[in-house]
């Protein structure tokens, strides 16, 4: 197909990447940014535009998400194409790791755990995020050991709706049962992830194992250990109600291998869909709901996924409806009284009852629910401090303040609310420069707390993702300029008490001079500690790449 060399004016065609997915991706260079992306037309023609759930790929902002950066519509022979620009991340794909080499069993569990993680955040956003077509390469292990899910264009049943995929959307031999039937929902992409373990750990292509439409994957995995053959038996089971329902019961299974599968009942009553109105629950931050409440539910989401997205849809907001990323913790024992008192006692739930209640009153009244917004979000309330943000936008119920709006914005997205870090950087491009500097200077040395102390593998990822935010922000010069060593101690630090992420950041930075001096001696020593005290295999395979490449002099 003849090309234009720049398309949108902006793209630089480089080289073409293939076809699939429903669409033929380039490799090109952002002619604005100077950075790499991939761009890829979608088969099917954009008779309406670019549509506005393209937008949901908008929310996606995770350190191991491929980052979505912009979609156009662009003709081709008199037809209009929609076209998805995402950055192109460097590495190489799982499957042509374990087509190289055969992965060590250990090696492929780090992997998969790590997976699951990511898999968690996307189906902790609102509404769940799908990828569904998770597969090895879709998976790229980048050079400083991360491992990045990209790909997203299948993404979300309202995205599939949209783009006018077949029901059967997804990979031949990765697709769940119910997804190959069009109704897909989380414990799909738990299925998925199951098949790209089962084809790192036996480097068997799915396809080639299929008995019609069911996968016959029981004598390829003969070599492996009972306690994995037990987690695969769970992870591809047939049936929702014999398999994993959420990401998290899938990865505390792989991380305790004397856990029995377990079988769970199928009368699951579905839950009614939520209301943007008057929702029935508001999301919290880790402290407001167990794993076992995300398990009970999952069997209903799946029959209730159309509906929710019919419910994001049809909804009139144009920012989205808050939700926080990570939340995996224990429910209070017991019901709290939604009084004053409570609220002053420290309940955040109480607050958020009584803003609402005060909301609907007079002008003095309404300050004064903002008030309870702004102390259920001091009380590490996402959406406390979501409504208080929204409280002070152009169509709020106070008074318009965008950098009081871009502050508790800022708030919202140190707790990880959905969408919340991609709505702060516009209202900061509509403020002037270095206007939030001194709230992200404030914010930046509160976050560096959870740098001292949070707790690898404790079940939230929150700590980890507000320390990284700290990183990001003072390596980006937000809470002003040459503060990237900073970040650099902090990484130190959370690397010190088992980030073996923020080992990667602050090894890589002294490896390209990132805000720091280049010290590849440093990063080696650094890479190798990791190696040796955490077990990172990743770590060990960068520290040899050094050695292969002579970055480290004398070795």
């Amino acid at each position: 197909m003849q090309r234009h060399e720049l398309l949108h004016d902006r793209y630089e065609i480089i080289e073409p990447l293939g076809s699939g997915g429903g669409g033929q991706s380039w490799k090109a260079r952002d002619t604005r940014t100077g950075g790499l992306v991939v761009v890829k037309a979608l088969h099917q023609p954009a008779r309406d535009g670019v549509p506005r759930e393209v937008d949901l790929l908008r929310q996606l902002d995770h350190p191991q998400v491929q980052r979505f950066v912009d979609a156009f519509v662009e003709e081709e022979r008199m037809v209009p194409r929609l076209h998805l620009v995402t950055e192109w991340v460097e590495g190489r794909n799982l499957g042509d790791h374990a087509a190289a080499r055969r992965l060590d069993q250990q090696e492929v569990e780090r992997l998969v755990d790590d997976l699951l993680g990511v898999v968690i955040w996307l189906h902790g956003l609102s509404p769940p995020v799908l990828h569904r077509d998770i597969k090895p390469s879709n998976i790229v292990r980048t050079p400083d050991g991360r491992v990045v899910l990209i790909d997203f264009d299948l993404a979300t049943e309202a995205i599939d709706r949209t783009f006018q995929h077949t029901m059967a959307a997804g990979t031949l031999g990765f697709q769940a049962p119910e997804q190959i039937a069009g109704d897909p929902c989380p414990a799909s992409d738990v299925y998925s992830v199951g098949v790209t373990a089962l084809q790192l750990w036996t480097r068997k292509l799915p396809a080639t194992l299929l008995d019609g439409q069911k996968l016959d994957w029981r004598r390829a995995a003969t070599h492996l250990s009972p306690a994995r053959r037990a987690w695969l038996e769970q992870a591809l089971a047939p049936e929702l109600s014999e398999r994993f329902s959420t990401a998290e019961e899938a990865r505390r299974a792989l991380r305790d291998p004397g856990r029995a599968p377990q079988r769970r009942r199928t009368s699951a009553a579905p839950a009614p869909a939520p209301s943007r109105a008057a929702p029935s629950r508001e999301p919290e931050t880790g402290a407001s709901r167990t794993p076992q409440v995300l398990i009970g539910l999952a069997v209903a989401v799946c029959a209730i996924m159309g509906a929710a997205v019919s419910f994001i849809l049809m909804g009139t907001s144009t920012e989205p409806a808050p939700e926080v990323g990570a939340a995996t913790a224990e429910a209070p024992a017991a019901a709290v009284p939604l009084t004053t008192e409570s609220c002053d006692a420290g309940h955040a739930e109480a607050c958020l009852a009584l803003a609402r209640k005060h909301r609907e009153g007079d002008v003095y009244a309404q300050v004064e629910a903002g008030n309870y917004f702004a102390r259920a979000c001091r009380l590490g309330s996402g959406v406390g401090c979501w409504e208080k943000a929204q409280a002070h936008t152009d169509n709020g119920w106070l008074r318009h303040d965008p950098q009081a709006a871009a502050e508790w914005t800022m708030e919202a997205c140190a707790l990880n609310v959905t969408n919340s870090c991609d709505v702060l950087r516009r209202l900061e491009r509509s403020l002037e420069d270095g206007a939030l500097e001194d709230a992200y200077a404030r914010m930046v040395e509160t976050l560096a707390e959870d740098c001292e102390s949070f707790v690898p593998n404790s079940g939230s990822h929150l700590p980890s993702f507000r320390c990284g935010r700290a990183m990001t922000w003072l390596r980006e010069g937000k809470a002003g300029r040459d503060r990237a060593a900073e970040a650099q101690e902090l990484a130190l630090v959370a690397c010190g008490r088992g980030g073996t992420w923020a080992c990667h950041e602050a090894a890589q930075a002294l490896r390209e001079g990132d805000g720091v001096p280049e010290d590849k001696a440093a990063a080696f020593a650094l890479y190798s500690k990791t190696c040796e005290e955490q077990g990172d295999r990743t770590a060990c395979d960068v520290a040899s790449q050094m050695i292969l490449s002579d970055e480290v002099p004398g070795r």
